[in-house]
């Protein structure tokens, strides 16, 4: 089986992240594409990881190929990856989405360090660019849109994110986003 490990925190899920999965979706490069939910201790939540979790299913339900898995605590999505795909005989790569150069510098970055982590299995990186439409979307914009509620900003989330996502941040009222 091919798979494609997408991972991110996802809090919350974006036209941007949406764009990518969807080029991976009509690529048919992959049989299955694993979203990944992490936890990143850096950042403040708006959603929990089993929230988050639902929602993209929701989004995504009607999409045989898609899977959502939450990471464990403290395990790098490459440790996940080794354990349950690689080793089972899957073949497949992590999709890292770039918005910019400054992400591409990042990114790859963070594959060379993946690789280290790997313990000898080699793991391709695709790296998928967003469309331009979406490309300057950031999880970290839309909370800040949100908290700060201009007068508009209902019509202005509608493009960022899914309307399911934008009924769960109205219907979740989460005021202390940095």
């Amino acid at each position: 089986m091919r798979i494609a490990i997408y991972a991110g925190t996802f809090d919350p899920i974006t036209r941007g992240h949406q764009d990518i999965i969807g080029t991976l979706i009509n690529s048919r490069l992959f049989d299955r594409i694993v979203i990944s939910i992490a936890k990143n201790p850096n950042k403040k939540s708006m959603f929990t990881e089993n929230e988050r979790q639902k929602l993209i299913k929701e989004i995504y339900q009607n999409s045989q190929e898609i899977v959502i898995d939450i990471l464990e605590d403290g395990k790098a999505v490459v440790e996940e990856y080794v354990n349950k795909y690689l080793k089972e005989g899957h073949s497949g790569c992590l999709i890292r989405g770039i918005r910019n150069t400054l992400d591409m510098e990042y990114e790859f970055a963070l594959c060379d360090v993946n690789n280290k982590i790997a313990g000898g299995f080699y793991l391709p990186t695709f790296f998928v660019k967003t469309n331009p439409k979406v490309s300057g979307l950031s999880s970290t914009i839309i909370k800040e849109i949100f908290n700060l509620r201009p007068r508009n900003y209902e019509e202005i989330l509608r493009e960022m994110i899914h309307p399911i996502i934008l009924e769960a941040m109205i219907n979740k009222q989460y005021d202390n986003m940095e």
